[in-house]
């Protein structure tokens, strides 16, 4: 009711788009689950529209072309990749205290530096230059969300898994152990806790 009346105030239209994203994300029938992210995209892109300097608008735009190359498969994915980089880093430039930012942009950064050879003979096919992330920009972008919000357990388990493949073990051991040491909020902080456990 609030976006009908509202439709063309971004900060509603991104509200909207954060909702369905939530709400995907918590569906369990996969195609549904496709559905609401295609459906929460073109809010994503209408906030865009209405206001391209908004934090949270460049955020969640980001989120959801990220999350399209997912669905879409390696290639789409790696396409996809120069855009979650560009609007991830808007966001970071318009909402510096924002979290969520800095935890995509660091990510971003794991995911690329992840590439498994097969996928980075994909990235080099599709770009002349592929997309470069580090895990070192990884940890310092998981830790600039820790310090806004230390009790964060996606923040620590990410930061820890970040160290893991830095081979950093000492400081991974510590990142797990706040992870499990948190008070969990719903069943996906439980999972990332039960899975810290295996790491030590």
């Amino acid at each position: 009711n609030i976006y009908n009346q509202n439709s063309d105030n971004s900060d509603v239209v991104f509200r909207m788009a954060r909702s369905v994203f939530l709400k995907a994300m918590e569906e369990k029938n996969k195609n549904k689950q496709i559905k609401y992210y295609y459906e929460g995209f073109e809010y994503a892109k209408k906030a865009l529209r209405l206001d391209s300097e908004n934090g949270y608008v460049n955020f969640w735009y980001a989120a959801y072309i990220g999350r399209i190359g997912e669905i879409e498969g390696i290639k789409q994915g790696i396409l996809n990749s120069y855009e979650v980089q560009k609007y991830g880093e808007r966001a970071l430039k318009f909402k510096p205290d924002y979290e969520h930012s800095h935890h995509l942009m660091a990510r971003w950064n794991y995911e690329l530096a992840d590439l498994s050879q097969f996928e980075r003979m994909i990235a080099s096919i599709v770009y002349a230059k592929p997309p470069y992330g580090s895990y070192k920009d990884a940890a310092q972008l998981f830790q600039n969300a820790i310090n806004i919000n230390p009790d964060e357990i996606r923040h620590h388990f990410w930061l820890a898994k970040t160290y893991y493949a830095m081979k950093e073990y000492s400081l991974s051991k510590r990142e797990f152990q706040i992870t499990i040491s948190l008070t969990p909020k719903d069943e996906e902080d439980r999972q990332m806790q039960s899975k810290s456990k295996k790491y030590f």
